[in-house]
């Protein structure tokens, strides 16, 4: 076959070298970019805790000055606080992965549920089935954290039953766990899956969601270098699968 007859394909070879360095250069420049939007993500996150506490705070102290039954609205604005507590610290933990504030630690992941479940009062919502006995696992706290927080709240948000049903399996392997979050709620079809993977996306049932806690689950486990599984049918609930090195 000859080739001689083809010009352009010589001016793309002599080409080639600039546009190469065009592109080297553009993927420097969002690089660079993609820094300067991270560290902003994590100074308004960090900004915003200040006053979200102090609101916090001056809830706390309200509910000692009104009768029980205006509480229903002090009850409501702690609810709105901590969905928004619970949003900043996502942003926190994301934006500050591979930052000396985001070390590695030894972390009992029993202990870390209860944390979680205390803080957001969430055994009032929740039937837990959990592991009789937890792994210690060595991650940074602050992404274990999100990745918790955020299946548990998830499995509440979507949740189309009077009492929201959630079982955590631990299997051991030789280098790794594999965790499962199995609830019992509506479950979704492969399009809704696919679509709560990005942010600011909300379930059909969930009324009460920001639209980050996939994404922040999905993310979280990508950077720590997991996996992470979702199995799911429409009124068969959802199934959660992620893994975490030993």
């Amino acid at each position: 076959m000859k080739i001689e007859n083809f010009p352009l394909n010589k001016n793309i070879l002599r080409e080639s070298p600039e546009k190469e360095g065009h592109c080297v250069r553009q993927l420097a420049q969002l690089k660079n970019e993609n820094k300067m939007l991270k560290e902003a993500s994590y100074l308004t996150a960090h900004d915003l805790k200040s006053p979200l506490n102090a609101i916090e705070g001056l809830i706390e102290l309200l509910h000692f000055d009104f009768p029980n039954h205006e509480n229903h609205t002090l009850d409501k604005l702690r609810f709105t606080v901590h969905h928004m507590k619970d949003f900043v610290e996502d942003m926190l933990a994301q934006a500050s992965v591979g930052n000396v504030l985001t070390p590695t630690s030894e972390i009992y992941l029993g202990q870390l549920v209860r944390e979680i479940v205390e803080a957001d009062q969430l055994e009032k919502k929740l039937m837990l089935q959990l592991p009789e006995i937890w792994p210690v696992v060595t991650a940074p706290k602050a992404l274990l954290q999100t990745i918790f927080r955020n299946l548990l709240t998830n499995a509440i948000s979507h949740s189309d039953k009077g009492i929201c049903k959630v079982q955590i399996v631990i299997k051991e392997f030789a280098h790794k766990y594999m965790i499962s979050f199995s609830d019992n709620g509506p479950g979704m079809d492969e399009d809704s899956i696919e679509r709560l993977m990005f942010p600011f996306q909300k379930g059909e049932h969930s009324a009460n969601g920001h639209g980050v806690g996939l994404y922040a689950v999905k993310n979280a486990l990508q950077l720590m270098g997991e996996t992470f599984n979702v199995h799911s049918e429409p009124g068969r609930g959802t199934e959660f699968i992620f893994s975490l090195q030993k």
